[in-house]
């Protein structure tokens, strides 16, 4: 299942968070400390991350460290009509999935590396493959610096299926400090490629970290 990627309008972290807010956004075995233990937890995890994100201000050229910073988070995929603060809804969106995410950023070279893994579903189930992010700093509308890349790799989930995504991120630097970081992406796919007359699924991508 190929999960084709669009492009995102470049406008301020802030602005583009707004219009995704929680209508979109962990694994298994031996059990994994980064592991989400319920559908539930992640939710709650990734909108306490949001909201956070939400009461900062875009980062000032100024205030960009001049270093390599590791940052931590999470990476939230979900249909674009699922209401994420309903959870029979994230239960039935056969897309729905919460991981881990980690970014480094080197802010002298404006590289920007980072991995996804510990994935759970809307249905307590941990999903196994894992996403990478690669990155560069740049300059968004407004002139705030912020980042636009490539979220790629494949999810495994319990029904069977390969999920590929390869989706265009963008999204910016939080804080004085820029402390956090919050990004967008979004595409649309089918669940059914062999069936031309079904449609295309949207949905969004929203990741969240902090130092």
């Amino acid at each position: 299942m190929k999960i084709i990627g669009l492009p995102l309008c470049l406008s301020t972290t802030t602005a583009c968070l707004s219009l995704v807010v929680l209508s979109a956004c962990s694994s298994g075995g031996m059990t994994d400390p980064r592991d989400f233990t319920t559908t539930q937890a992640a939710l709650s995890e990734a909108s306490d991350l949001l909201d956070a994100a939400m009461l900062l201000d875009n980062t000032a050229q100024s205030g960009l460290p001049t270093g390599s910073v590791a940052y931590s988070g999470v990476v939230g995929i979900g249909s674009a009509s699922t209401d994420l603060d309903i959870l029979s809804d994230v239960q039935a969106d056969p897309l729905f999935a919460v991981g881990r995410m980690t970014l480094n950023v080197d802010f002298a070279t404006t590289e920007v590396t980072g991995t996804s893994d510990n994935f759970i579903d809307g249905n307590n189930n941990q999903i196994n493959g894992s996403l990478d992010f690669d990155a560069s700093t740049v300059l968004l509308g407004g002139g705030n610096p912020g980042l636009r890349g490539q979220l790629t790799g494949e999810l495994f989930p319990v029904n069977g299926d390969t999920y590929t995504y390869d989706v265009p991120i963008s999204g910016g630097f939080l804080g004085d400090n820029a402390e956090t970081i919050a990004a967008i992406g979004e595409g649309d796919f089918d669940l059914d490629p062999n069936n031309q007359a079904d449609a295309l699924i949207p949905f969004s991508v929203v990741i969240v970290a902090q130092q």
